[in-house]
């Protein structure tokens, strides 16, 4: 086996020996880095990914003037929600007409007209006095969407909405809306108002 190895080496031009030495020099090398510096090497990479992520999220994240800001209009915005449903549930015998002013403000917010409100006949359900009201409005179809949308806001979450119908105006290009609403307010042992 050693004779042919010689054999072989004596047949290779001498000119392709240096190359064949320096090709396993730099193998060497390339192998002798993967597997040395290779793994401080990902640590390094992920520890770049982790600060840059870092970066961005603290970037991202708001000053607290603005957080501050923010938790001031949810705090208003909870507080117009809370004097609605607090007006009227101390309107006590004027609960209907605190709650047709309300509506009227609130339609003509929207640009809407409103046609009627109809109070009907309170009953007692379940602990809480309902009082039932058909009310007609008329205006453009955005608003009128937009209206309903926050009626909850203004209104308070002590109100339903059932039964409405949507009808085009032939005339005016305008939308009707007709609906019943019930409020529900804690009963306070009275059937009717």
């Amino acid at each position: 086996m050693m004779s042919r190895l010689t054999q072989l080496l004596l047949r290779v031009d001498v000119r392709l020996v240096p190359l064949i030495a320096l090709s396993l020099v730099l193998f060497l090398a390339l192998e002798g880095w993967l597997l040395v510096l290779r793994k401080p090497f990902a640590e390094y990479r992920q520890l770049k990914l982790q600060r840059d992520s870092l970066e961005v999220g603290i970037g991202a994240r708001a000053t607290p003037s603005v957080e501050l800001e923010q938790l001031v209009g949810d705090l208003k915005v909870a507080s117009e929600r809370l004097n609605g449903q607090f007006a009227l549930a101390s309107a006590g015998d004027r609960v209907v007409s605190s709650l047709m002013e309300t509506l009227d403000h609130s339609a003509r917010k929207h640009g809407l007209k409103l046609s009627s409100i109809k109070p009907l006949e309170s009953r007692v359900v379940s602990g809480f006095e309902e009082i039932p009201f058909d009310v007609s409005a008329s205006g453009a179809y955005l608003p009128l969407c937009e209206w309903l949308l926050s009626l909850g806001d203004s209104l308070g979450g002590n109100i339903s909405i059932s039964d409405f119908e949507i009808r085009a105006q032939e005339a005016s290009g305008k939308v009707e809306l007709s609906l019943k609403l019930a409020l529900y307010l804690p009963s306070s042992g009275r059937v009717a108002p």
